[in-house]
């Protein structure tokens, strides 16, 4: 009943009307229609009008700001489902987007923003109406942005630092599930992979190392492989080494074998084949399982 109300008002109703619309669905609807209420205002496609006398760069950063609005909206009131599983289903999506929505807001103040924007996945984006004009929401949003990009090409320093305020900020404020952590991870990965060394990968290792700390706490394992693999790669196997060390003490007899186990496979990839890197690797073995190399 919902769903069909709700595309109705998509095609006849004003834009305000849909947002109320839409509000409402959300705060009555219960059983298997649930989540499709839910996600229904978050299409892959974006209908919204843009300013047709704007830049690219201003179009894509006003959409910007828009999906961190609506999401900022969405993410506080996801938490009042009352039902339980269904909430924390529909709390990982919407943080799903958030993470895309702000890491894409971080990739437009890049030497090459629109180079990135292909590699982002699941941007939210209202299909039919944005949430009910509220002034504090949007600036909040846009201050939000802004002060994570504080210019249209941020500097390196600046940048730096803006990612890892979002990286805190999605830790401390919407406590993210493994899943999420999994994929603001992976974006982080890909913002310097072609350099292994210098400043941008020093950037890289402290926003990582962040994400890896707010991660272990869910799921050391998959987290102490992710981190200490990148570590590896970037030519740190000493301190890939005492994380994985670390983690091995800190899990737990069964946890720990798990990251042995991951380790020693990450140890035989092929990426890691390079001869100048075979007795940090083998050292690396020893130290964290007491055996010969």
């Amino acid at each position: 009943m919902w769903l069909a109300r709700l595309d109705a008002e998509r095609h006849f109703a004003q834009p305000d009307d849909v947002a109320r619309a839409w509000s409402a669905a959300r705060e009555n609807v219960e059983g298997d229609g649930l989540a499709d209420v839910w996600l229904w205002g978050l299409g892959s496609q974006d209908v919204r009008h843009t300013n047709a006398s704007g830049t690219l760069e201003e179009n894509a950063e006003d959409d910007v700001i828009k999906d961190v609005e609506v999401l900022e909206h969405l993410l506080p009131e996801s938490k009042r489902i009352r039902q339980p599983a269904a909430a924390s289903a529909i709390h990982e999506v919407l943080l799903m987007r958030y993470a895309a929505a702000t890491h894409r807001a971080l990739l437009l103040q890049s030497p090459q923003p629109h180079a990135h924007l292909n590699l982002i996945g699941g941007r939210a984006t209202t299909s039919a109406a944005t949430l009910p004009s509220d002034d504090d929401a949007r600036n909040r949003a846009a201050q939000q942005v802004q002060q994570a990009t504080p210019q249209r090409i941020a500097p390196p320093t600046a940048l730096s630092e803006a990612r890892l305020a979002r990286v805190r900020r999605l830790g401390a404020v919407h406590t993210p599930s493994v899943r999420v952590w999994a994929e603001v991870f992976r974006q982080e990965c890909g913002w310097h992979a072609d350099r292994a060394s210098g400043p941008d990968a020093d950037s890289d290792a402290r926003v990582l190392g962040a994400v890896y700390e707010f991660w272990r706490q869910s799921d050391g394992v998959e987290a102490t492989a992710a981190w200490a693999g990148w570590l590896l790669r970037s030519g740190k196997s000493q301190e890939a080494v005492a994380v994985v060390g670390r983690a091995r003490t800190v899990l737990g007899e069964q946890a720990g074998e798990e990251v042995e186990r991951r380790w020693k496979a990450v140890l035989d990839g092929p990426a890691h084949a390079e001869e100048d890197k075979e007795a940090d690797v083998e050292e690396g073995v020893a130290d964290v399982t007491g055996e010969e190399p």
